[in-house]
């Protein structure tokens, strides 16, 4: 396979004729694999986005909420920004939004991005939470375990760092082969 290049934001792919399928594949998600990925200008790479999928972003540092969400509504993310650990926490046990994938700090005010993980948890259906914090308490790596959340980027982080963990929470293609193993 060739190699994947970024341009003006964009993730672009050589065309090649056939790829191995994922589980995002297998729920629809994949774009690239489904051919709802976009085509290039000059029709030789592919452009990759999620489109269709929902993401939860809670964050109290309203310039890391605006990054994160335009960064992950580049990659064709519906996102539901949240400012503070109340607005998040009601957002997922009002159950009005179908969620796809949830990047959380984890000290807000009202509630905590453990309070929103244990929230998401008690939902019928799994989904990912990626945890993106300065936050280094004593037994954060403990509580992670026991709320089984999926990953964590500690701050300060690259807008490609959350571009690679939160696609590859989604589609694990997209997490390997276009935004690197890291």
């Amino acid at each position: 396979m060739g190699n994947a290049v970024m341009r003006d934001g964009e993730v672009r792919l050589p065309e090649v004729k056939s790829r191995e399928a994922c589980e995002a594949f297998h729920a629809g998600l994949c774009p690239v694999l489904t051919g709802r990925a976009i085509r290039s200008e000059c029709g030789c790479h592919l452009s990759c986005t999620l489109t269709g999928a929902t993401a939860l972003v809670a964050d109290d540092d309203k310039d890391v909420l605006h990054l994160n969400t335009r960064i992950l509504e580049r990659i064709g993310l519906r996102v539901i920004p949240c400012s503070n650990g109340s607005y998040a926490h009601d957002a997922v046990v009002t159950d009005q939004h179908s969620l796809d994938v949830a990047l959380l700090d984890v000290s807000m005010p009202g509630r905590t991005g453990f309070d929103i993980c244990r929230a998401i948890r008690a939902r019928e259906t799994p989904v990912p939470v990626v945890f993106a914090t300065g936050y280094d308490g004593h037994d954060l790596h403990k509580t992670l375990d026991e709320l089984e959340a999926n990953a964590l980027v500690c701050k300060p982080f690259t807008l490609e760092r959350i571009r690679h963990v939160v696609g590859s929470m989604l589609c694990p293609f997209i997490g390997q082969h276009l935004f690197g193993n890291s």
